[in-house]
């Protein structure tokens, strides 16, 4: 007769989070209008820069944070600056086909989401172009292009 034999195994523990491997996507977050959002509330659902008024990830912007300041009439009319870092960022939006979450300043730390626009269309210069900067305080030299949103 031969006798049973035991083995002893090791108990290991597995943290939760990696005995499941299907990854599971956040939820995206739903931006109410007329709700103010912090940068960092912004950046955590949409990623991007955290300073820059047109964040944007692997090519691609995810929402504009304009002030009135540079944008007076945003957020259907969006004045591009002339800067190194600014014009790509520019260049970006008028290429942007996608619908685009826009927040304008309010306050010190508070962006209002006014809604998802589209590029309707944009310009780089003549009558129309001038029309839109004059009155808004900046020069002509100041602005690369004029990009006129429409909501989504």
């Amino acid at each position: 007769m031969q006798s049973a034999k035991t083995t002893r195994s090791a108990r290991v523990r597995i943290p939760f989070a990696t005995q499941n491997q299907i990854a599971i996507a956040p939820l995206p977050i739903m931006f109410t209008i007329g709700e103010c959002y912090s940068r960092d509330e912004i950046h955590g659902a949409l990623g991007g820069s955290k300073v820059s008024c047109l964040p944007s990830v692997n090519g691609k912007l995810v929402a504009a944070c304009l002030t009135l300041r540079f944008s007076p009439a945003a957020p259907t009319v969006v004045l591009c600056g002339q800067g190194s870092k600014t014009a790509p960022a520019s260049r970006l939006l008028t290429l942007q086909r996608e619908k685009l979450p826009i927040f304008i300043k309010k306050a010190a730390g508070k962006w209002e989401f006014c809604g998802d626009f589209r590029v309707a269309e944009f310009l780089v210069s003549g009558p129309r172009f001038e029309k839109f900067i004059a009155g808004s305080g900046r020069s002509l030299a100041s602005v690369s292009y004029v990009v006129l949103l429409r909501p989504s």
